[in-house]
């Protein structure tokens, strides 16, 4: 508008007339809009609102801050401006304020100098022109259009402006990162601490002021090829490159010269970019926030080793171009999308991490492990679909959504075996009712070790149950304006970190729950430190040498771990010491601790991501908690018990000895010829591989059942994790493990002793057949009726491992267990009538060394024998017969 003065409005056109919003509302074409967009205008349907028929003209600004209207007008105390046609405003459209204003619905195209979007709602069921500037701020308000739009240049401050922006459009975000920042683009006057100040930008727009340099956006030409060349200055150290918010139109020929970079951040750019970047081999992560995909669809179908793909906020999706694109990523993990649709879901067979509003369970991937719904109008109704694979789970509720505790489903959380964290945001429309439900099948979840309730209103009975997650370790309950203690939360005595803030406990409330729980770091209080016990952080260990050392291994080693010390340390020339517990947030790899590698705790230790050891001794003499535990060259010792999701240990001088219970998912052992590396007094493992069983040390629970199949892992390793003479590569496996990657690859080929009906496990590595209830069952308990058959066949070769019978004879049940050597031959077998055992037999067979797993070490008298049969009379004591090799 250059100098001209500003012409306002305090009183719009004629013609237009006053009535309701339920009016408008049941008009056909808005209707059908609002169920294009969701139900888009949820609001009070009495709302007054004024409709002008046909196209309206507004000759100067159309004002949609409704405090600008007094009394006295005609559009006082109105919510919503109608228009049944085409909208031109000569000047600007203007919603300065964010918290509110009056709704704008068009059923038609919009025309204007500049358009400003605050706190109103809208709905513009054509195109939007505009002569200079689009400006949407703040994000309590949200106009939506069906058309494109066209402008000089579009800002999105904290909020996106409506449209889908037209060819040549230059496009502005706030949240952009460093050089391609709106905050870089404009002129220093509206730049307050790297923060581009709205009312600044506002104020310049309206009084035509230029906002960047020679009045348009800086597009830095040679940005891209400086940057490339400064990447390659740096040798390549770096795997990460971005080129967030590039204003350029066409893309730099030297962004192909980046064949290192691993990750690549392209969110909103506006070239296309030419299937000559399938020369980044190397690429595995791309970021593409906010843009056209049909621009990055030639690209794509050139990268199919990509493994994570992030298009939130991104459009042109599900276009068939783009569809046919996102085919070639065969080999895609981490899926980050405004909705999974089933269309998009089924293109990724190994989707393992999915962050989205909304999802198909018809179609999801079986190996996901983590989920998040951000923003989600509900849980999938079919979600206990993903109860044998889900790990992480989040749910942030849509906050207009009113869910019906009745009708809205909530996950059998206790039919999840491998859930270890959850979170979920309350929403001030979620019922009690609907929260007890979510709560109570949360605490009946087996292997839950995190847990957030965070905006939950809910009160201290609430929690009755919660004492069930004895593995919890970490629990937050914020913003829940609690007034009494959780029942039940004194019990968790393994918690390590409990917040509390943002609640309304008494001082005495608090004492007591820090009595109860000596061994938790608590937080009250916002900004508070942890205030009971908290362990110490790397920084805190005392290098110790010499007769120093001895006295303090001395002291830790006294009690039931009297050894401790004297045999794992004795050859270690220093070590770094810590009198108590200790917690490392991140990664505490041996290789960076002075003096060798060489750590000795004299109580817990908890790390928030991996332990590793390429060399050195660690030394724990309480419980120890990570992410991931591997070894590839180090000695591990634990006097307590450990909980990780996998143990590895990888290589000829790497070992691990647990002293108490150990849990992990996956374990998986590979040090060659050498002894003794594993030793595990209780294992509860879901899968654990040995690859050479002599490098076992058998303790415990470690069974023959457990390692009989050790061998398959490499039939059933994806080949990226093999070297050429087919075995284990252990650093990819090791990174992999860290990047939480599956190592292992569907299901492979059948062999012919498989019958064509068995199903593949991917989770136990064997195929099954027949009534799956009847697996490792106990007894034939009297109580229990099931009838059936159930198989299991097993790599290596698809041998018959197992077969289960059940029967009724009479009136109980007869069931017969057996499980077989890989040549066929018996291993062992175990009959029930009723819940009376009638039989055990425990077979050896040729070849096998005498003194195997498959006859416990209590029968083993003689080793020429080569069958024990065990009777258990009704009456009597159970009578043992021997039967020994041919001689």
């Amino acid at each position: 508008m250059g100098g001209k003065p500003r012409s306002s409005v305090s009183i719009l056109p004629s013609g237009g007339r006053a009535t309701t919003l339920a009016e408008v509302l049941a008009w056909p074409a808005v209707k059908a809009l609002r169920d294009q967009m969701e139900d888009y205008l949820d609001v009070d349907q009495d709302h007054k609102v004024i409709v002008w028929e046909g196209d309206l003209h507004v000759a100067g600004d159309l004002l949609l801050d409704d405090k600008k209207y007094s009394d006295k007008d005609a559009v006082a105390e109105t919510s919503f401006f109608v228009v049944r046609g085409n909208l031109h405003v000569d000047g600007a459209i203007i919603n300065e304020v964010g918290d509110y204003g009056i709704g704008l619905l068009v059923l038609g195209d919009v025309t204007a100098e500049n358009a400003i979007f605050g706190g109103s709602q809208g709905l513009i069921d054509g195109d939007i022109k505009l002569a200079k500037y689009g400006l949407s701020f703040y994000n309590h308000g949200t106009v939506i259009s069906t058309g494109s739009v066209t402008a000089q240049t579009l800002i999105n401050h904290d909020n996106e402006f409506p449209g889908k922006p037209g060819k040549g459009v230059q496009v502005l975000e706030w949240g952009g990162d460093g050089e391609y920042s709106l905050a870089d683009h404009l002129l220093p006057e509206f730049v307050d601490n790297d923060y581009p100040a709205a009312d600044l930008l506002i104020a310049a727009i309206l009084a035509g002021k230029p906002l960047f340099d020679e009045g348009k956006p800086k597009t830095k030409k040679g940005e891209i090829q400086r940057a490339v060349a400064a990447w390659k200055e740096r040798n390549e150290a770096t795997r990460e490159f971005s080129m967030r918010g590039y204003a350029g139109k066409q893309l730099p020929a030297q962004l192909t010269e980046l064949d290192c970079v691993e990750s690549l951040d392209v969110s909103g750019t506006k070239c296309a970019y030419p299937e000559a970047l399938g020369a980044l081999t190397q690429l595995r992560k791309l970021v593409a926030q906010g843009m056209d995909m049909e621009l990055l669809s030639g690209a794509l179908s050139k990268l199919p080793q990509l493994r994570e793909l992030d298009i939130c906020d991104s459009y042109s999706i599900s276009s068939p171009k783009v569809l046919r694109a996102l085919s070639c990523l065969k080999e895609l993990q981490v899926l980050r999308v405004e909705e999974a649709s089933s269309e998009l879901l089924k293109l990724f067979p190994n989707l393992e991490v999915l962050e989205t509003k909304a999802m198909d369970t018809a179609q999801y991937s079986p190996r996901l492990r983590e989920l998040t719904l951000n923003g989600a109008k509900k849980i999938p109704e079919e979600m206990d679909r993903l109860a044998e694979s889900l790990e992480v789970f989040e749910f942030k509720q849509d906050p207009w959504e009113k869910p019906d505790p009745k009708t809205t489903p909530v996950p059998t959380f206790s039919e999840f075996r491998r859930l270890h964290s959850v979170t979920l945001y309350g929403s001030y429309n979620l019922k009690t009712g609907m929260q007890l439900r979510y709560m109570q099948s949360l605490f009946a979840a087996p292997k839950l070790r995190t847990l957030h309730l965070v905006g939950w209103n809910c009160s201290a009975s609430d929690f009755n149950g919660i004492e069930e997650l004895q593995s919890l370790r970490v629990l937050a309950i914020a913003d829940a304006e609690l007034r009494g203690t959780p029942v039940g939360l004194e019990k968790l005595t393994g918690l390590r970190t409990l917040d509390l803030q943002g609640n309304l406990l008494r001082s005495a409330a608090k004492r007591a729950l820090e009595g109860a729980l000596p061994n938790t770091a608590i937080v009250f209080e916002k900004g508070q430190a942890p205030t009971k016990n908290t362990a110490q952080s790397l920084s805190s260990g005392v290098l110790l040498k010499g007769k120093k050392l001895e006295s303090f291994l001395d002291k830790i080693g006294r009690g039931p771990n009297s050894y401790l010390g004297e045999h794992d340390l004795e050859d270690a020339k220093a070590v770094l010491c810590f009198d108590g517990a200790l917690h490392v947030d991140g990664v505490l790899d041996l290789s960076t601790i002075d003096g060798g590698g060489n750590i000795a705790i004299a109580g817990n230790l908890s790390v928030s991501g991996d332990i590793i050891a390429g060399k050195g001794t660690l030394v724990v003499s309480g419980t120890t908690e990570a992410k991931n535990i591997i070894t590839t060259g180090g000695g591990l010792f634990f006097y307590g018990s450990v909980d990780a999701a996998s143990v590895l240990v990888l290589g000829e001088s790497a070992s691990l000895q647990a002293h108490q219970p150990m849990a992990a998912d996956l374990c998986l052992v590979d040090v060659g010829e050498e002894e003794s590396k594993l030793g595990v007094s209780d294992f509860a493992c879901d899968r654990l591989f040995v690859l050479s069983p002599d490098s076992l040390d058998q303790q415990g629970s470690i069974t023959e059942e457990m390692i009989r199949g050790a061998g398959r892992i490499l039939s059933i390793t994806r080949a990226e994790f093999l070297d050429a003479s087919g075995r284990l590569e252990h650093s990819a496996v090791v990174q992999a493990v860290r990047d939480g990657r599956t190592l292992f690859q569907d299901e492979p080929k059948r062999p012919p002793s498989v019958p064509v009906a068995a199903t593949w496990n991917s989770r136990l590595f064997q195929w099954e057949l027949g009534e799956t209830s009847l697996a490792n069952r106990d007894s034939g308990s009297d109580s229990n009726t099931t009838q059936g058959s159930y198989s299991q066949w097993r790599l290596p070769g698809g041998f018959l491992a197992l077969q289960v019978n059940c029967a009724l004879e009479g009136e109980k049940l007869r069931r017969v267990e057996e499980t077989f050597h890989p040549n066929g031959e018996l291993a062992e077998s175990t009959t029930w009538l009723g819940d009376h055992k009638l039989q055990e037999i425990y077979s050896r067979t040729k070849g096998e060394e005498a003194g195997g797993f498959c006859i416990p070490y209590y029968y083993n008298y003689d080793e020429e024998v080569r069958r024990v049969t065990v009777d258990y009379p009704e009456d009597g004591d159970k009578q043992v017969h021997y039967d020994y090799w041919p001689a």
